[in-house]
């Protein structure tokens, strides 16, 4: 509207014209404002981002679009349809892994533009302040990350060469990071859920092809 119509003689001649212009323009921000602070957007347009649910809201955290990762952090509050912002990670993290764990929502490894990170943080919505943790033993990115037991499981992933077929565990209890029972096949860009006592990994890519297997871990006999 403002790029070409406004520009026409017959606009610019006539106030009653123009004012009708000014009405439809306002009426089209004031739209533009309305899908911004509701659902339908990120502030951010990305790929490569984690989601996270806790107490409630759903957090999403970092990515990366063709130029750059991300450290912002979003949150969507279901009851109030709203987008917000929320104080951003320590850390750029694209291809990040999240879960929520004991009242937090953690951030595990990822890329920053340059490398894999094996540095993990967790966010405190209370204080809105994320906090660097314990490192994992591994740098990954395309991780997957779920829960189990209380403690977090990270699957997988892709080192800067290669996907990953380790698999580690942190206890937020002890601050404790150690390697259990390894994936059978490599998985980068896998899924992770916890059902029934057991972590799936599902799908990912092997350094040749795209998968559609499955497989379950089982922590009682760590296999």
């Amino acid at each position: 509207v403002k790029s070409t119509v406004a520009k026409e003689d017959m606009i610019k001649a006539n106030l009653s014209c123009r004012d009708l212009l000014d009405e439809a323009r306002n009426y089209h921000l004031q739209l533009n404002m309305q899908t911004v602070r509701g659902s339908r957007v990120f502030v951010l347009v990305r790929r490569g981002i984690a989601l996270a649910a806790l107490g409630g809201p759903i957090y999403a955290i970092g990515g990366l679009d063709d130029n750059s990762c991300f450290s912002d952090v979003e949150r969507y509050d279901i009851e109030s349809d709203r987008w917000s912002a929320v104080a951003p990670m320590n850390a750029p993290r694209g291809g990040v892994g999240s879960v929520a764990l004991g009242g937090y929502v953690y951030a595990v490894g990822g890329n920053d533009g340059v490398a894999s990170l094996s540095s993990v943080e967790r966010f405190d919505p209370h204080l809105n302040k994320w906090t660097d943790v314990r490192e994992m033993g591994q740098r990954r990115a395309g991780n997957g990350v779920s829960e189990l037991n209380g403690c977090l499981y990270v699957v997988g992933g892709f080192d800067d060469n290669s996907p990953l077929s380790s698999v580690e565990r942190f206890d937020p209890r002890t601050d404790h990071w150690e390697y259990v029972a390894e994936l059978t096949t490599p998985r980068g860009g896998v899924g992770v859920a916890t059902v029934m006592g057991r972590v799936f990994a599902v799908g990912g890519h092997n350094g040749n092809i795209y998968l559609n297997t499955v497989e379950a871990f089982e922590p009682r006999m760590n296999r």
